[in-house]
């Protein structure tokens, strides 16, 4: 799995090579790409994972034969996910720059820093972005959809090798399946955000951590730091996962405060290292090496943090009513681990440590995400839960547990499985994928589509769209530039709207298309017009 882990961010740091040298042409990536899987196929010897992976399956398949109940939970979640991920991309992030940016450095044939107030994430770390470069660049945002599943699929992996660690093979089950029972996740899952990107790292990093703790081999400590160094590439927010596993490092080392110390600067510097170029590029670009923190787009982000009394609630209500909840199994183990905590071995403190130091965090730190960005810290939940069940010792408790826990798991998955019910015409090719985008974007929300083809049609391929008004932009197909980051001497063709009017200089533009669904008129004076 570390090999896997290094292998996709070796494929995502020479994609950002790429974008800084502006070779963003598909031939390029596709080359790149097949040099990558080529060289990976003849050296995956040398990595010994071909024989895990073996094992696993050979593990799984064991895992069908003695708990088909879990296993079967297991197998519809996975198909949940994948039939959702091959649904046209609805999700409100995603359509704003997850995926647009990706587009817009594909359109520009590289990385570029896009000022204004639309796209100002631009020149923040951006793994995941990368991966769906690779993807956008081959195929559409069905194939980025898959990529964010299969971190789901490889964290799952981690969570069970994890879990196996501590407990026997029917709960490091339970483990995986309460990870994927997870509304949160299960929606994650089929949509191309990167949180379950950042979530596969940094469970891979705090495997390293125990392996370092374990063996004190330097080796390992460097790895989880490079780890989290991808994680925090992934999503800058990781960093407070660096203060977490600065804090395990200190405190269940045995060695020296001067060893301490050292390790501690290792692993810091190391979970900066991935990010260095985008810092550069953020530097050159604003001035600020971490824009746009520190700036009018979030000098008020996170202000009500700590405000009374949803600073205390906030860890309850991420349960329950949240818009994208977490699961409540969690909150009915928590009062088990205090029944177990006496017979639990002392490697597992680790894992319950990360686990309550994760939820202060995540308390303390802007949660515009909701429970999404408890994604991360999920996958050792699941393995805590999991310990603290199969440690209980009255039958009677045991059972009550096991059921308690079983139950929100088929309710949650019951749910996912009829909130999927909509993309069934779209993915079995009984709607087209125009008629699906057109019957549910918000496109009084900032969404958009050409869901009659009239733009496409209107607007030649090498013609350039100003836009006013737009937000969600994936789905714009044409060439455009944005009124937010438009500049002196840039040349268009057209001028387009939505939802808003035409500014007062651009008056004599007559008005050749407009649909009242999605809010767009198109404007036109037949000659290219410089701004």
């Amino acid at each position: 799995m570390f090999a896997i882990a290094f292998l996709i961010g070796l494929y995502a740091n020479v994609l950002f090579l790429l974008g800084i040298a502006k070779l963003y042409q598909p031939s390029v990536i596709l080359g790149v790409t097949l040099v990558l899987i080529f060289f990976s196929i003849i050296f995956w010897g040398k990595f010994d994972e071909k024989g895990r992976m073996v094992d696993l399956y050979r593990e799984f398949r064991l895992l069908l034969r003695l708990y088909p109940f879990y296993s079967t939970l297991l197998i519809i979640s996975a198909g949940l996910v994948l039939f959702g991920a091959l649904a046209p991309e609805l999700s409100f992030d995603a359509l704003w720059y997850h995926l647009t940016l990706p587009k817009i450095f594909l359109m520009q044939n590289g990385i570029n820093y896009i000022p204004g107030g639309l796209f100002y994430y631009s020149t923040m770390p951006k793994l995941g972005e990368l991966l769906y470069v690779g993807a956008l660049s081959m195929s559409n945002e069905i194939l980025a959809k898959l990529i964010h599943a299969s971190f789901a699929f490889l964290t799952g992996i981690v969570i069970y090798i994890l879990a196996r660690k501590y407990t026997g093979r029917k709960y490091a089950l339970l483990a995986v399946v309460m990870f994927f029972s997870n509304i949160v996740v299960l929606w994650e899952a089929t949509i191309a955000y990167i949180d379950l990107i950042r979530t596969f790292f940094e469970v891979m990093s705090f495997w390293g951590l125990l392996a370092f703790l374990s063996t004190s081999k330097r080796k390992w400590l460097i790895e989880s730091g490079m780890l989290m160094g991808l994680a925090v590439e992934s999503k800058l927010v990781a960093l407070s996962t660096v203060v977490i596993m600065l804090l395990l490092l200190f405190h269940f080392q045995k060695s020296s405060y001067k060893k301490r110390l050292k390790d501690l600067s290792i692993f810091a510097l190391c979970s900066l290292i991935p990010s260095l170029g985008w810092f550069v590029l953020s530097y050159v670009s604003t001035d600020n090496p971490f824009y746009p923190l520190f700036t009018r787009y979030t000098i008020h982000f996170g202000q009500d943090t700590l405000a009374f009394p949803a600073f205390l609630l906030d860890p309850i209500t991420v349960f329950f009513s949240a818009a994208d909840p977490v699961s409540p199994i969690y909150l009915i183990i928590f009062p088990l681990f205090f029944v177990v905590h006496k017979r639990l071995h002392a490697n597992s403190a680790p894992v319950f440590v990360f686990a309550i130091l994760s939820l202060v965090v995540w308390t303390i730190t802007p949660k515009t995400g909701g429970g999404r960005f408890l994604v991360p810290y999920l996958p050792v939940f699941s393995v805590a839960a999991a310990i603290v069940i199969s440690q209980l010792k009255g039958k009677k408790l045991s059972q009550i547990s096991l059921i308690a826990v079983t139950l929100c798991m088929v309710l949650a998955i019951a749910y996912r499985g009829i909130a999927s019910l909509r993309y069934v015409p779209v993915v079995f090719g009984f709607e087209t994928r125009q008629h699906f985008l057109a019957t549910h974007l918000n496109y009084s929300f900032g969404d958009y589509s050409d869901i009659d083809g009239e733009v496409a049609r209107s607007v030649k391929p090498s013609s350039t769209i100003l836009l006013y008004g737009f937000h969600n932009l994936y789905y714009m197909n044409n060439n455009f530039i944005d009124a937010s980051w438009v500049q002196k001497g840039d040349r268009f063709e057209y001028i387009a709207t939505q939802n808003t009017s035409l500014p007062p200089r651009f008056r004599y533009w007559r008005p050749v298309y407009t649909n009242k669904t999605t809010g767009v008129t198109l404007y036109t004076i037949g000659t290219p017009w410089i701004y």
